[in-house]
């Protein structure tokens, strides 16, 4: 449909050329990525809508340019790809002068008209309303002599590069690698740990009680279903001391049981012995009612599976051996001794028990895991002898048995009264018991061997137990000789494989003539690798994934859990650190190799065992004896990293490597471990900028549990039990001898002479008033951290002082080139007074509560403790001001009246913050949300305490040890916040669209920009979110980005930044100032580069809120997209890094960028990748509207009606 009759331009007759551009396009988005789905949708847009014109022009340029029958074919991604980047960017060429020829003729055609038909005094209608349409970008006047001429931006940025490069060598910018910085989302998810680790939780729930509810973990009841409260496990070490002691009563009973039975042996020992088995296998049944076990390969620990399992297991078996044991002991009782001793009865009985001998099946693990600590020993001899010891003890155990019960057949045919048996053809009938045994089993070992004996078989009963015992003795010592040469074989067998691969490399070394001193020592190499080396190799395929870890972890466990990192990692997560023992790659040195180099880049962590090593520094070599293990280039799991040392073996050594790729994707799949691991970077990245440790090959122990230390999972997993939050209590003060009131009137009216004593006793009055500042043992000690105290308290005295308007206390933190003017000073009294706290005390210190409040919810120990309702921070300020006195003790001081005040205040806190406001984030309707909220409080003491404890909050910023004033409200940033609070106080009685613009505007005044057009607000607001407080070289570079723009990019920017959430839609990309400050930093981006990406997202995301039912003005979160700004190493992976993305939608109707896991894996490539066909669609698309408005929005032939509409619109654009 596309290429039909409607295509009115030379590049109608060549429509296959255009066919064949649009499926290389597509060709390519589907090669691409997955995400193709997307970018084919923009093909079809931009043929569907009205976009003949572009279609047209890409099929005569074709056919101007031999690419058609390039195009049209099936082709190579690489060289086709940059014929069609030409292509692109000579249409986008032939467009740009179009729009600039249309340009020229509109304005012509516009000063022609105008001067005929507008009144003396109008304003011109292009003045300030159509600056979008202007072909060049008007330099604002205040910058036009300070700039001199227009800079081309690409010529700017080589040399933006190398003074980027140039700064890199004066002091070294460390960035997380893009594996790690994809993980930063579950930093804000601490109680993630606990989702994934409820029996962690439990733990902790028992000493911190504030949390349960929290979290909702339905978890926690099913685990205390699933494990009894008695319920042993089958493997710990009580229960498996208690089996092996099992295992001894049952060889005893395997010994004692056949001799009770053939010579009714009775003494005192024998009968001590058999009361202990007996009690023993009472008690075990009891135990065994209550001992875990295996299903399927699953544990389970339910008693009443247990209970169940052992009653269809064991149970039938062991209450009847335990009922016969107890029914033989009162049969053998001192009465009935006499009369049974000689009864059949008693003789089948003990026959009976005999079959006690079958619980060595019950206890089979438990001979199999002695069988296997016998047999596994370190050398092969070891292991034959094992196996060798097995066979005679089988054999000792069958000649034993088997005697016994030869004697008690030929015992029994002389009590049948039967003269035909072998004790009397022998001669043992009266023999004694010793002779007697002995001679059975000489006998037996004599059927076993070819041996001669002169004991016969006399009846038929013995004659049928001979043959049994000649069979029963094949099978004895078939399986003992066998076992025994099978051990042998084995033995000779791993010895030879060894002895082969060692003359193998002996006949290598001949056959190449090698050195005789080379020869020497690479034998002696592999003698020790061949020791080290395991003597029976472990088939993996016979075990899962899970044990094959789990047997790396039993061996290198100890060497990683050395680490605190890791070690606290295996706290928090076994299987993740069993996962990592098998990342560990093992290299064995020699003596005099070098393991890294300094100043060579490290590719991982080197974790060194037992040895001796070589360390050399700076020319300096020292010897190293690592007795355990030494970590390595710790950094370089995290960040790039150049060795700061080298390293040699000077013995043989075994070293292993941890690659950080390896390790990060490792604990992807383990988010309990993902928020603590990205923290610890991020603190160690922090460090290293901070100077807190240098950047070397070893870091001391001290910084690395710093760096544990610093993290969230660390804080919540040693809450200690003062900091629960059921019984925290703040330590009450000594009575105070005045109220606060009568000590401000004290403060205000004091004279006496500013010195620093005094201003270190205000500090320590206002800790007496709160408490919760105390240094040992308020509050904040307890849940945040010492900085946070003073700037608190820097807060409270910088708000005394301007209440005393003291200028010199309040700005003597500052330094002198950049202290307040007095003309600011008396701009902030006007402001003080306007607030009235001067004569309102109860508002001046319900204010400072407030400040109290908001340090304390910045805490994640104390929020993770409050119910899940109040865990974000404005939140949990209510929450403590109504409910949390134990932890706030000062609120218990305000009223209620004064109390519900300061809940109002922090409710609106949560409506709008001015830190965004002041930043030019947000829009007017995040003002007239405010107002609405205002409407409804018919309090105005709320809104003036709002602001002032808004600005208040910002005093402390910077605040050290021991500051009495604000170091942050300075000349430079004081205009700022000044401007803020100056327009907000006119929200009350001015629209918030005025309010909004009154502030930006009065600030892009003190930076002097123009504000003429449209594109000048739109400019002003981008400098306000890049933080520009002055005129700078980044002011200058921001504008040189934006003024090179293309005109139809800046067109969609500039809307974007006018619009307000009102009349039109808007969105707020959160985090737009980190990603500007991050582009800044980062040479492979750029202002001028980011600027394009941005227009590319604008687009994609108005296009997504037209299709989907958002908000007027949802959210995008740009979180993800920052952090991918700062550490990308390509400017062409930038660029196209929005085809690899996400965009989520929130169930509050807000969205969420998310970079993918392609995105984060290029992070790291330097080499340009080919051109992004949808965006190149997207920029012709622009353009073309672009040019449709200029022709449409000036008629050709003018009439009156149209010149009435253009004068009515200037009338109009004059009263906005």
């Amino acid at each position: 449909d596309c290429y039909s009759s409607d295509i009115r331009d030379p590049g109608a007759a060549q429509p296959d050329a255009v066919q064949g551009l649009l499926k290389l396009s597509v060709r390519t988005v589907v090669g691409g990525d997955r995400g193709w789905r997307a970018q084919c949708s923009v093909l079809a847009h931009l043929v569907g809508c009205q976009a003949t014109p572009v279609v047209g022009l890409l099929a005569w340029f074709l056919k101007k340019n031999p690419l058609t029958d390039t195009v049209a074919g099936v082709l190579s991604p690489r060289a086709d790809m940059e014929g069609v980047s030409g292509a692109f960017q000579s249409v986008l060429a032939d467009l740009d002068d179009i729009i600039a020829k249309s340009n020229k003729v509109k304005t012509s055609l516009q000063e022609g008209f105008s001067s005929g038909h507008l009144a003396p005094g109008e304003a011109h209608p292009a003045k300030g309303l159509d600056n979008e349409h202007n072909e060049d970008f008007l330099l604002p006047k205040a910058l036009e002599l300070h700039y001199q001429k227009k800079i081309d931006i690409a010529l700017s940025a080589p040399r933006l590069k190398d003074a980027g490069k140039a700064k890199s060598l004066d002091l070294p910018v460390y960035s997380l690698y893009g594996e790690w910085e994809k993980l930063s989302p579950f930093a804000d998810d601490p109680l993630s740990y606990y989702h994934h680790s409820p029996e962690k939780f439990l733990q902790r729930q028992e000493t911190v009680g504030g949390f349960g509810n929290s979290l909702g973990l339905s978890l926690s009841k099913n685990i205390k279903q699933k494990q009894g409260r008695f319920v042993m496990l089958p493997h710990s070490p009580g229960r498996i001391a208690w089996s092996c002691f099992g295992l001894l009563l049952v060889l005893w009973d395997a010994i004692s049981i056949p001799l009770l039975v053939s010579w009714e042996i009775s003494n005192l020992f024998f009968f001590t012995m058999t009361m202990i088995a007996m009690i023993y296998w009472s008690i075990d049944m009891l135990l065994s009612t209550q001992t875990g076990f295996f299903e399927a390969g699953e544990l389970i620990l339910s008693s009443r599976r247990a209970l169940l399992h052992y009653l269809k297991s064991w149970f039938l078996f062991d209450a009847t051996l335990v009922t016969l044991d107890w029914v033989m002991l009162s049969l053998e009782g001192q009465g009935t001794q006499s009369f049974l001793m000689g009864s059949k009865f008693i003789r089948i009985i003990r026959v009976v028990r005999t079959l006690r001998l079958i619980r060595l099946l019950k206890l089979n693990d438990i001979v199999r895991l002695v069988e296997e600590q016998v047999s596994s020993g370190y050398t092969q001899s070891v292991q034959l002898l094992a196996a060798v010891v097995k066979s005679v003890v089988t054999i000792m155990f069958s000649v034993h048995l088997l005697g016994c019960f030869w004697y008690y057949v030929g015992r029994t045919e002389v009590d049948a009264g039967d003269e035909a048996n072998w004790l009397q053809a022998s001669g043992y009938q009266n023999s004694a018991v010793t002779d007697q045994y002995l001679a059975s089993c000489h006998w037996i070992l004599g059927q076993f061997t070819p041996a001669p004996m002169n004991i016969h078989a006399q009846s038929n009963a013995e004659r049928l137990y001979n043959i049994f015992v000649i069979f029963f003795s094949l099978l004895v010592m078939g399986s003992a000789i066998s076992r025994v040469s099978a051990s042998i074989q084995a033995a000779i067998k791993i010895n030879s494989e060894a002895q082969d691969r060692r003359r193998q490399v002996t006949q290598y070394l001949k056959v190449n003539k090698v050195s005789q001193e080379l020869q020497i020592r690479v034998m002696r190499f592999v003698d020790y690798h061949l020791s080290r080396l395991s003597s029976v190799q472990l088939d993996e395929s016979l075990l899962s994934e899970t044990l094959v870890d789990e047997l790396y972890m039993d061996r290198r466990g100890p060497l990683l859990k050395a680490h605190p990192m890791f070690n606290f990692l295996f706290e928090v997560s076994p299987k993740a650190v069993t996962r990592l023992c098998g990342l560990l790659k093992l290299n064995m040195f020699e003596d005099g190799e070098l393991i890294f180099a300094r100043y060579s880049q490290a590719k991982g962590m080197y974790i060194a065992c037992t040895g001796t090593y070589m360390l050399s520094l700076g020319g300096k070599d020292s010897k190293a004896t690592v007795d355990g293990f030494e970590f390595y280039a710790e950094i370089s799991l995290f960040m790039k990293f150049s060795h700061s040392m080298s390293l040699l073996s000077i013995s043989f050594n075994d070293v292993f490597f941890l690659d950080p790729m390896q390790l990060a994707d490792c604990l992807k799949d383990f988010p309990e471990c993902c928020g603590f691991v990205y923290q610890y970077a991020k603190t160690m990245q922090s460090d290293l900028h901070t100077g807190a440790f240098g950047a070397n090959d070893v870091i001391p122990l001290e910084s690395v549990l710093s760096l544990c230390e610093s993290t969230d999972a660390y804080k919540i997993l040693n809450i200690s039990e003062r900091k629960t939050l059921e019984k925290f209590v703040v330590p009450a003060c000594d009575q105070a001898k005045e109220s606060f009131s009568q000590w401000l009137q004290r403060f205000l009216n004091k004279t006496d002479p500013e010195n620093v004593a005094s201003r270190y006793h205000m500090l320590a009055e206002l800790s007496h008033f709160f408490p919760e500042l105390e240094m040992e043992n308020g509050s904040y000690s307890a849940f945040v951290d010492e900085p946070a105290i003073h700037r608190a308290l820097s807060c409270m005295a910088s708000v005394l002082w301007l209440v005393k308007d003291s200028f010199d206390e309040f700005s003597r933190p500052q330094k002198s080139g950049d202290k307040m003017p007095l003309e600011m000073w008396q701009r902030l009294q006007e402001f003080v007074r306007w607030t009235g706290v001067r004569s309102d005390v109860r508002s001046l210190y319900g204010t400072f509560v407030l400040i109290v409040a908001r340090g304390l919810s910045k805490s994640k120990q104390l929020l993770w403790q409050f119910p899940e309702k109040h865990q974000q921070p404005d939140a949990a300020v209510t929450h403590m001001l109504r409910a949390r006195h134990n932890v706030l003790p000062s609120a218990a001081e305000l009223d209620l009246d004064m109390r519900t005040v300061m809940c109002k205040v922090s409710s609106l806190h949560q409506v709008f913050a001015i830190g965004q406001f002041m930043q030019g984030e947000n829009t007017p309707l995040n003002i007239r949300n405010l107002q609405e909220e205002l409407k409804i409080e018919s309090n105005p003491a709320v809104f003036k305490i709002f602001l002032l404890s808004e600005f208040a909050s910002l005093l402390g910023i910077g605040a050290s040890s021991r500051t009495s004033g604000s170091s942050f409200l300075n000349k430079r940033t004081g205009r700022t916040v000044i401007s803020s609070l100056h327009a907000l106080q006119q929200l009350e009685s001015q629209p918030c669209v005025s309010v909004y613009w009154n502030y930006l505007c009065t600030w892009a005044r003190t930076l002097q920009l123009a504000l003429e057009e449209p594109a000048d607000f739109a400019f002003a607001r981008l400098a306000c979110i890049c933080r520009m407080n002055d005129r700078n070289p980044r002011l200058k570079l921001l504008y040189l980005s934006w003024a090179n723009m293309n005109q139809a990019d800046r067109a969609v920017l500039t809307d974007f930044f006018l619009a307000d959430g009102i009349r039109n839609h808007a969105c707020v990309f959160s985090y737009l100032p980190a990603c500007f400050d991050n582009a800044q930093k980062n040479p492979a981006v750029g202002f001028a580069t980011f600027l394009d990406l941005l227009v590319e997202l604008v687009e994609i995301v108005y296009m997504q809120m037209e299709s989907n039912a958002t908000p007027r003005q949802p959210v995008l979160n740009l979180f993800d997209l920052a952090a991918f700004t700062g550490v990308v190493r390509s400017r062409s992976v930038f660029c196209s890094c929005l085809e690899h993305t996400k965009i989520l939608h929130m169930p509050n109707g807000d969205m969420q960028l998310t970079m993918t896991s392609k995105n984060w894996s290029r992070t790291e490539e330097a080499t340009d990748h080919p051109i992004s066909v949808p965006s190149s669609l997207r920029q012709l698309v622009r353009r073309q509207n672009l040019h449709s408005r200029i022709v449409i929005e000036v008629p050709l032939n003018p009439t009156s009606e149209s010149m009435a509409e253009e004068h009515n619109a200037v009338v109009s654009s004059q009263l906005v």
